[in-house]
């Protein structure tokens, strides 16, 4: 399977984007199809959650005093061992734990608001080319 058709085949079960777009942001598969190969391997799969912030800061002068708790963390590995399975179904264990999981990466990503109001989100990813990769040099 190529680089491309892996992609393509990611998209129809999981939202895909670049690590520097908006949280819960997504290309439509017509976007991912005209893409260059460049642009294809910085792509990532990913799970966004709302992790902490500030509200109450408004108009009438009143700060961002009021702090605001996130969800709970989100876990990407149910849907990185259903795109495994696309190209190593058969993967054993150990290999998923020493080659895949350490491809798993989190960043954060604030959102500031007026008033000094602000979102924090958590982000968890996989680049996909990175997977891809990883994946046929498991296959051999």
């Amino acid at each position: 399977m190529e680089f491309k058709e892996f992609v393509l085949s990611v998209e129809k079960k999981f939202s895909l984007t670049f690590l520097d777009s908006r949280p819960y942001f997504s290309f439509s598969r017509k976007e991912i199809e005209s893409m260059s190969d460049k642009e294809l391997s910085n792509l990532v799969m990913q799970r966004n959650w709302f992790s902490r912030g500030m509200q109450g800061g408004n108009c009438y002068s009143n700060e961002a005093d009021i702090a605001v708790e996130g969800s709970t963390q989100e876990d990407i590995n149910p849907d990185l061992a259903s795109v495994v399975e696309l190209l190593a179904p058969d993967i054993t264990v150990l290999k998923y734990f020493s080659k895949i999981q350490p491809l798993i990466k989190y960043t954060e990503v604030s959102q500031f608001e007026y008033y000094g109001n602000y979102s924090v989100y958590t982000r968890v990813y996989v680049n996909l080319k990175e997977l891809y990769d990883v994946l046929i040099e498991i296959k051999k």
